[in-house]
């Protein structure tokens, strides 16, 4: 589940899923809201980038982003096996807009263990060969 981090409300899902050569991630909306852009890292956890100084994890530094002009309601990304490994662990950021308001949107963050003390930035480990169909909590 994705949340809001400015309001803690649940905004999305996220799910991955065991496809033919890797696994399959997807970010789907709730309601009104939608995707304005998708940050995703799926590898071992002591690769996900990090600021060093601050401790603020660097999703530009994911190796999965994806921008929309349009908000979307859902997206997939594939992810091939030779990424993933045997214990893999996926941080799944996004920013979102609620199409009823006229805000700058907010980011949210698939629920999981806060990353580092000092960011939102959150993790999920997994294990790709029990993932025929998980959604992250």
């Amino acid at each position: 589940i994705l949340h809001n981090s400015s309001s803690s409300q649940k905004v999305a899902t996220v799910k991955i899923e065991k496809v033919s050569g890797g696994a399959q991630v997807t970010y789907e909306t709730y309601r009104t809201w939608r995707l304005n852009s998708i940050d995703l890292f799926v590898g071992e956890f002591t690769d996900v980038p990090l600021n060093f100084l601050t401790g603020d994890v660097l999703t530009n530094q994911f190796p999965y982003q994806q921008s929309f002009d349009e908000g979307l309601k859902i997206t997939t990304v594939f992810i091939p096996d030779s990424v993933i490994g045997k214990n893999a662990c996926i941080s799944a950021h996004a920013t979102i807009s609620d199409i009823t308001s006229s805000g700058n949107g907010s980011s949210g963050w698939a629920l999981g263990t806060k990353i580092t003390a000092v960011d939102q930035a959150m993790w999920n480990g997994f294990k790709l060969k029990d993932c025929s169909v998980a959604q992250l909590v």
